[in-house]
């Protein structure tokens, strides 16, 4: 069975009833991870859990450190229309957390749906459980969608669930309804009608695990930038431009927006950096690529750096190295880069990026309950044919 650097993971036993039922205790008394709440019923707990352990449709595991159990895993595969999806649940002690427990409890579990030929494996999680989501995703797990206001608690409070789900038969023939997207069908994002091209989505490998570039690394984020993320975001220039940011921009934030970075890694929609300077490799700001949903080869960037960091050309650095990736081993033919029209230094950031002025989105979006115009820029793969190669006007006040 997997094992992770102090722990093992093996089948469950009716002989670990009573350490499970401890553990389901701990974990639900702290009122935040699990739908059960305490106090538990131990009793028709204990039943069931020895109950389900007798059955093959059933695969239950738990992670030990010598005699304690630390961790529970249990997937009980579904019957009837929705045969072979496994749903499944976990539960890990407090003190035992982020040190690889639940990854090893997943990997026994992906061994045991792939032995008993579950063709995906769904579950649920509350929102605010930044770190189990994480974990998901590092495993394939997608998000599917959220349950709004789905479980009443017992204080009263409704709480939102996601679900999210791992395929993992992608050989078999299928028929999966329409792409679901951000956006109405049609609609483009700056509201004008674009059709769908088709075609793969493409990759968003990285190799090595970060683009570099004249001293400038580009990095995923991980949980613990958390606190460097926070320091370097809640600052006036950034919430003047970027509204959508929280304000002030707290630690939970940073994690919220860590975690969910890592879903756009896994799902192929999203690649979020961090900007470091590679000498001290202090955080400079942060640089991500939105690929369209609609169009596989359509892409858009934006990015934002640290007071202490601009005025050097770090900026115009990383969005080169993405531009660069992005249109090349990424394989998109066009980049899309929108900055507000009086936002002169993101501009000119675009400019020298080797971005072209397409013209001004009048009104395009409302920033800080203002309609704002936006300057449209565009790079390409490669020069397109015909009169459009020619020299594009600047930006400027629209008609």
């Amino acid at each position: 069975m997997a094992e992770s650097p102090e722990v093992e993971v093996r089948p469950t036993t009716p002989g670990d009833a009573e350490a499970w039922l401890d553990l389901l205790e701990e974990v639900a008394a702290e009122g935040l991870w699990l739908g059960t709440e305490a106090p538990i019923d131990r009793e028709a707990r204990r039943s069931r859990f020895v109950a389900q352990l007798g059955s093959p449709s059933t695969g239950s595991f738990v992670a030990v450190d010598g005699d304690q159990l630390v961790g529970s895993l249990g997937a009980v595969m579904r019957a009837g229309m929705g045969a072979g999806v496994a749903d499944l649940g976990m539960l890990v002690a407090s003190g035992r957390r982020g040190q690889g427990v639940g990854s090893a409890l997943m990997e026994a579990c992906l061994a045991w749906a792939r032995e008993v030929g579950a063709h995906k494996l769904a579950l649920t999680v509350w929102p605010h459980n930044h770190a189990a989501r994480a974990l998901y995703a590092k495993f394939g797990f997608v998000t599917e969608g959220t349950l709004r206001r789905e479980v009443r608690r017992r204080n009263g409070e409704l709480w939102d669930a996601i679900v999210m789900g791992l395929v993992l038969d992608t050989a078999s023939p299928g028929r999966p309804g329409g792409q679901a997207g951000t956006r109405p069908a049609g609609a483009g994002r700056g509201g004008g009608a674009r059709a769908a091209t088709g075609g793969e989505r493409p990759r968003l490998e990285l190799p090595g695990g970060a683009l570099r570039r004249d001293g400038v690394l580009l990095r995923p984020g991980r949980l613990a930038d958390a606190e460097a993320l926070a320091a370097a975001i809640d600052d006036p220039e950034v919430h003047r431009w970027l509204d959508a940011v929280p304000d002030p921009y707290t630690v939970e934030d940073a994690r919220r927006f860590l975690a969910g970075t890592r879903q756009g890694w896994v799902e192929g929609t999203a690649a979020n950096f961090l900007v470091l300077e590679e000498e001290g490799a202090r955080l400079a700001g942060g640089i991500g690529l939105t690929l369209d949903r609609e169009d596989p080869g359509l892409g858009e960037v934006g990015y934002w750096l640290a007071a202490r960091s601009r005025g050097r050309g770090l900026a115009t650095t990383a969005v080169e190295a993405v531009a660069r990736w992005a249109l090349g081993p990424v394989g998109l033919r066009r980049l899309e880069l929108r900055a507000a029209l009086g936002n002169r230094a993101s501009r000119a950031v675009a400019e020298r990026a080797a971005f072209r002025p397409e013209g001004v989105l009048r009104s395009w979006r409302a920033v800080h309950g203002r309609p704002t115009d936006f300057a449209l820029y565009s790079r390409l793969a490669a020069p397109a044919p015909g009169p459009s190669s020619g020299p594009c006007p600047a930006p400027g006040p629209g008609p």
